[in-house]
């Protein structure tokens, strides 16, 4: 019986285990900005005027605000996308907590997506979009910065 109890423990031990595991490799960690990350990671407006990307992999910065609804439904396909494209960093902005970047991006209506390709400028696209938009517009341009 004691066997037993030991074997049953180490079957929920390493299940538990395998399962955080699992679900682990399938999240990818979406990073919100505070403006002095903005500055130190993705461009330094206050020094630089001229557009200079300070990142080495793209990336795609997600306009929101916690009260629209478009931006929550963008939410999810964002995440999904960033699973699928480790090589694509995601940045969230909350428009109402960091107004100087949302300014910066002229980011009056929100959800924005800005695309920014390792070299060359960022390019906006404006509303909810599918992740297949999504693919899209970041093939188009990312693969193009490459070249």
């Amino acid at each position: 019986m004691k066997r037993l109890k030991i074997f049953f423990l180490l079957t929920l031990l390493f299940s538990a285990t395998y399962c955080a595991k699992a679900q682990n490799s399938k999240s990818r960690t979406i990073i919100h900005l505070t403006k002095s990350d903005f500055l130190k990671k993705v461009h330094n407006f206050e020094t630089n005027k001229v557009w200079k990307y300070l990142g080495n992999k793209p990336s795609i910065i997600d306009f929101y605000a916690d009260w629209c609804g478009p931006c929550r439904k963008l939410t999810p396909i964002l995440s999904e996308f960033a699973v699928k494209h480790p090589e694509i960093i995601i940045y969230k902005v909350n428009v109402d907590e960091q107004p100087e970047l949302a300014d910066y991006f002229r980011a009056s209506s929100i959800p924005l997506l800005v695309y920014i390709p390792v070299a060359g400028s960022p390019v906006q696209e404006l509303g909810l979009v599918t992740e297949s938009e999504i693919e899209q517009r970041a093939s188009k341009l990312f693969n193009k910065s490459r070249k």
